[in-house]
């Protein structure tokens, strides 16, 4: 990825998310440092090249670039955002929101990745029918449960214990924004269908 684009995914993504994180949490609780743009990118090329790596290892080095799909690039920017983490605590902060914020904005941060390629390569799901749509006007479902703690709770909490423990695996949660993008996909399209029925009703 080039500096240039980079810096896209910086102003477009990351810079506003953080800014809406920041005005949610409290900002005399958090603080954005933009200027950790640089050191998130650096980390980014070396995760890439190291996944490459692995990739190559695996499947050999004509098929490894293509495999450095969507997903992985999404898991590979939260990966560096969740080490280096933009967003900063102040001390005694404790909320669910405060502990885990740069979690938070890793994972949200990959979705708009996503989403952003999606766009780019044509592929639209059911509620972003048009090429010329923005992909901002997508927001991604995910799994609801009848339960106390969320699917997306529940996934905060295994990217932090994969900090934590030094073990964040791209691959594994490269499958995860895959899983969440074709859980959308499939929820949207029952969406779409019901709302076709009703009509027709």
């Amino acid at each position: 990825m080039t500096r240039d684009k980079f810096h896209e995914i910086w102003t477009k993504s990351v810079t506003p998310r953080s800014e809406l994180l920041c005005k949610v949490i409290g900002d005399d609780s958090i603080s954005f440092h933009p200027e950790s743009e640089t050191h998130i990118r650096i980390h980014y090329q070396k995760t890439r090249q190291t996944s490459k790596g692995l990739l190559i290892k695996a499947v050999g080095k004509t098929d490894a670039e293509n495999l450095l799909d969507r997903h992985k690039v999404a898991s590979m920017i939260m990966y560096s955002i969740v080490v280096l983490r933009p967003l900063r605590l102040r001390r005694g902060q404790s909320s669910f929101c405060a502990r885990y914020a740069n979690e938070f904005l890793g994972l949200i941060c990959g979705l708009d990745i996503i989403k952003t390629f999606m766009h780019k390569d044509g592929i639209n799901p059911p509620l972003l029918q048009t090429p010329s749509t923005s992909p901002e006007n997508y927001i991604m479902q995910t799994p609801s449960e009848k339960k106390p703690e969320s699917y997306i709770m529940q996934t905060l909490r295994c990217i932090w214990f994969a900090k934590v423990r030094n073990c964040f695996d791209i691959f594994s949660f490269a499958n995860i924004f895959f899983f969440i993008e074709k859980y959308s996909f499939i929820a949207q399209s029952k969406e779409n269908s019901s709302e076709i029925d009703d009509k027709r009703a």
